[in-house]
């Protein structure tokens, strides 16, 4: 049934003001899979309402499946999730509307949600060179480029309270992110983000502070059907930001069983915080567990 794959997870995501994923596949019936690009991930529409299930306030459309199955599926994927009152960021009708900040207000205050896909510009055939990439007539996401990214962010920056950026990038199945990435990162952070969230490499990694700022480099998979050992690991993290600017982190750990995450208790819960810590080690942090979480806190 529809509530099965939040079933281990919905408590948690049911206490949050706003909940934030990555959805990684097109919504659709509609389209034809990319040529040779070999692995291509499609949900019926009818799934969207697992989205509505956790109540998630805005999704990222950023990532390497998300045109799967071409413009068509893209198209259904924004009047689908329109339909359902889920609201995205990360891709456009154009590149335009692509490149365009997603905002949701809770509490008085004001989130600007942006993302952005490492893999945009890639094609896989010679004869139909069509990328992830929006332009000024085909739908796309907007290409994760440093020249791109800062102003707007700079942008959002004067625009709302909070500023959360999302990356798809990545070295699937490492546990470390790359040098080249801390510095992208710590950029965005000093462009104006308050929280930066990553995936695509399907695997845990460290989190880094960074002015005050959480860099979520990698919570695992969530809903997915990978069983390696690794690929079954799964954070979600929830963020408290206080009216002096101070955040808390809160991280809760999770265990995938059957494509379903459940919140992982006892020494299971200890094991992956534990693995978790000493990710974070190597960027500077150091996580405290508190009972079956682990926690950050950081002052502006």
């Amino acid at each position: 049934g529809m509530d099965y794959a939040l079933d281990g997870t919905r408590a948690a995501l049911h206490r949050a003001d706003i909940a934030f994923c990555n959805l990684e596949n097109p919504l659709t019936t509609k389209g034809t899979p990319i040529p040779n690009k070999q692995i291509w991930f499609q949900g019926d529409p009818t799934t969207v309402q697992v989205l509505q299930d956790g109540r998630f306030d805005v999704v990222s459309l950023s990532n390497n499946h998300i045109l799967d199955y071409d413009s068509p599926g893209l198209l259904e994927t924004f009047a689908v999730l329109d339909a359902a009152g889920v609201p995205s960021v990360g891709a456009g009708r154009n590149r335009a509307e692509a490149e365009l900040p997603t905002f949701v207000e809770v509490k008085g205050r004001r989130l600007a949600f942006l993302a952005y896909n490492q893999f945009a510009e890639i094609f896989w055939n010679w004869t139909y060179r069509r990328t992830f990439a929006a332009t000024d007539t085909l739908p796309g996401n907007v290409p994760m480029l440093k020249e791109r990214i800062l102003p707007a962010v700079a942008s959002a920056r004067g625009q709302a309270d909070l500023v959360v950026v999302y990356l798809h990038w990545g070295e699937e199945d490492q546990p470390h992110p790359l040098p080249e990435q801390r510095v992208l990162a710590r950029a965005i952070v000093a462009a104006g983000a308050d929280l930066l969230i990553t995936s695509h490499v399907h695997v845990l990694q460290g989190i880094e502070a960074y002015r005050g700022k959480p860099i979520l480099y990698s919570l695992g998979n969530f809903v997915f059907d990978q069983r390696r050992p690794r690929n079954v690991e799964s954070m979600l993290a929830e963020c408290v930001y206080a009216a002096d600017g101070s955040v808390r982190l809160s991280i809760i750990p999770a265990l995938i069983v059957e494509g379903q995450p459940r919140v992982a208790t006892g020494q299971e819960a200890v094991r992956l915080l534990q693995y978790l810590a000493s990710l974070s080690r190597p960027l500077g942090t150091e996580l405290t567990l508190v009972g079956e979480r682990a926690e950050l806190r950081l002052a502006r």
